[in-house]
């Protein structure tokens, strides 16, 4: 029976033994009520326990206390801490607090009130219970950052990228990553919100290559000649995902002389070129920009040999002459005859080895 049923019952005397039973727990109910029949009677089929919790509401009006006791009604809601939630961001909406406390089933009070900030400061509330509701176990905090895609995607992309957040909370910096989804998300389109997801979530997400340019067969894999050029390349997970998307990718040499030129961030892409420095050298690919600017996401180490020896043995019948014997000098020069060139060692050169 609605208040204002009772009210009118009770004048007319219109009442039955459980009738009487409800009209002296209505009595119970603080004096307000009796003053506010009117506002209190619009609520249909609220229960006198939650009536009394709500009570203070009233004093924000009876419109507003009507929409709220609605929504108890309606959605089943928590009075408890509808009134909390009421009370904890009480610039919000009666009409967003409603759909704020359907979450309070998976979400604490202090979520809420994370939730309701969020709202009274542009968010659209239904739009955040949705995704909220999808995720419960990510963060109050981490929903509401994500949240600032709104405008930009859908409920489903948004809650797309939030099942990564979880699953990458021990990502390429170790922490929480709604903040680097965000920045990500804005530079790709947002209908590939899995390649986000799918690119956080790897293990090695950027890979780096350093191929030499003369890549000749049984050649040393982890050694290089002096002024020699190698081919440097990036690859992302998933391909779909440029350099641009994830901030931009540079080479630089880390340790060791040589110069990097032809780079491309877009791609990765590089020339690393020797100046003849020999020893231990290491190139470095790195992110340039948020989310994770100055990253470094790949190493290549190798290491720069000089010559050992070096041979321009004439042909014909003259045999063998060892005319250009020398460690780093140039070896091929024309001297108006035919040569064979050998230089050592063998596994950094192309041309056989002395013998």
């Amino acid at each position: 029976m609605a208040a204002w049923e009772a009210h009118h019952n009770v004048a007319q005397g219109n009442l039955n033994n459980d009738e009487q039973t409800k009209v002296l727990a209505l009595q119970q109910v603080r004096v307000f009520i009796h003053r506010e029949t009117f506002q209190i009677g619009q609520v249909q089929g609220l229960s006198v326990a939650d009536l009394e919790v709500l009570h203070p509401l009233l004093a924000r009006g009876g419109p507003y206390f009507q929409a709220l006791g609605d929504g108890v009604v309606q959605y089943h809601l928590n009075a408890t801490r509808t009134l909390t939630l009421a009370n904890a961001v009480p610039a919000l909406a009666a009409a967003d607090t409603v759909a704020l406390a359907r979450l309070a089933v998976s979400h604490s009070d202090a979520a809420l009130a994370t939730f309701g900030a969020a709202v009274v400061g542009g968010v659209p509330a239904d739009r955040l219970r949705i995704v909220a509701a999808l995720v419960p176990a990510l963060a109050a905090a981490d929903i509401v950052t994500l949240m600032g895609l709104h405008a930009s995607h859908t409920n489903g992309q948004i809650a797309t990228l939030a099942f990564g957040a979880p699953a990458i909370a021990t990502g390429l910096d170790g922490g929480r990553n709604a903040a680097q989804i965000v920045t990500m998300a804005t530079r790709v389109a947002p209908a590939r919100a899995g390649d986000v997801v799918t690119f956080m979530s790897a293990a090695d997400p950027v890979t780096g290559t350093a191929t030499p340019q003369d890549n000749f067969a049984g050649r040393s894999a982890t050694g290089i000649g002096v002024a020699e050029r190698l081919d440097l390349t990036a690859a992302i997970v998933p391909n779909t995902l440029t350099g641009t998307d994830i901030g931009g990718l540079l080479w630089e040499v880390s340790t060791g002389g040589g110069a990097i030129d032809a780079a491309v961030p877009a791609t990765g892409a590089a020339v690393y070129t020797n100046d003849g420095t020999t020893g231990a050298t290491q190139l470095r690919l790195r992110i340039v920009n948020a989310p994770y600017a100055g990253m470094a996401v790949q190493t290549v180490n190798c290491t720069v040999v000089a010559p050992s020896d070096a041979l321009r043995a004439k042909d014909g019948r003259f045999g063998k002459s060892r005319l250009a014997r020398s460690i780093g000098r140039s070896i091929g020069r024309s001297t108006g005859n035919t040569a064979s060139h050998l230089l050592d060692p063998s596994r950094l050169s192309r041309w056989p080895h002395i013998p």
